[in-house]
């Protein structure tokens, strides 16, 4: 038996009598130039500095963001923060108020955290019954029998009680002097 000579792929597909996949010509090559470091900080640091944002530099010149923001940084020059605090955040932050519900018993007034004036006596009184060890379930049947409405106007539930219970373990509700106060 004669041994056949191995034919490779790239032969098979040159050969065949279809029109081949793969030209045996040479490829047209691209070349991709890059800018050089030192010229381009030297292109985008004036433009920094003259206040215009890493987006702004972007549209102006077409270089992305990544890398004139890295330029910037490997030369030297220290970034400005993201954002600007509006007035309104500000006003927030000293104020205390925030994007989140107060928790149960506590509500916001001008701004500043303090006791609701129909939720907080209801937390005394869980705080009262969760001291003295009664069970959840008797809570939640004591606050539905007197008709007192849940934080959603909802019949009282173990869950809404025990997440009532969970914030005076975890201490971010504490007692002091017979008072209730966040931390």
């Amino acid at each position: 038996m004669q041994k056949s000579k191995p034919v490779r792929l790239w032969e098979k597909l040159v050969t065949s009598r279809r029109s081949p996949a793969i030209s045996p010509k040479y490829h047209d090559f691209i070349e991709f130039t890059f800018p050089v470091k030192e010229a381009l900080f030297a292109k985008l640091s004036p433009l920094y500095l003259q206040g215009l944002s890493l987006l702004e530099i972007s549209d102006q010149t077409g270089i992305p963001k990544t890398t004139i923001r890295n330029e910037l940084i490997r030369g030297g020059i220290s970034l400005r923060p993201l954002r600007s605090e509006t007035l309104a955040q500000s006003w927030r932050k000293r104020s205390g108020k925030s994007n989140t519900k107060p928790p149960y018993g506590f509500c916001y007034l001008l701004g500043n955290l303090t006791k609701h004036p129909k939720e907080y006596p209801v937390l005394l009184l869980i705080h009262s019954r969760w001291k003295s060890g009664t069970a959840l379930n008797s809570f939640a049947t004591l606050l539905n029998g007197k008709r007192i409405p849940s934080p959603m106007n909802k019949d009282w539930s173990w869950s809404s009680i025990n997440n009532i219970v969970g914030r005076f373990i975890t201490k971010t509700i504490i007692s002091k002097g017979g008072k209730l106060e966040l931390r």
